[in-house]
């Protein structure tokens, strides 16, 4: 992801990534242990394209157990899109 986020960069481009809170849509699927914000947070964190974030969906939050006061633990700058 920060190779793509490297390649993106010079383009103004963000990268946005996103995790899967409901349990039905990640079932046997590689990487299935980011399915809540934390998990995505430490994700996002190691990559050092600062052009690399989140994609945050309420309905995931929602259903991985977080809540909207979670929201505000995301610095700014890692919000790509919600």
């Amino acid at each position: 992801l920060g190779e793509l986020g490297r390649a993106l960069e010079p383009h103004g481009i963000r990268l946005a990534v996103e995790f899967m809170g409901p349990a039905h849509l990640r079932k046997d699927k590689p990487f299935e242990f980011i399915h809540d914000l934390t998990a995505a947070l430490t994700l996002v964190g190691m990559i050092p394209a600062k052009n690399v974030g989140l994609l945050v969906d309420v309905w995931h939050l929602h259903t991985s157990g977080g809540s909207v006061e979670d929201i505000k633990k995301i610095p700014k700058e890692r919000i790509v899109s919600v």
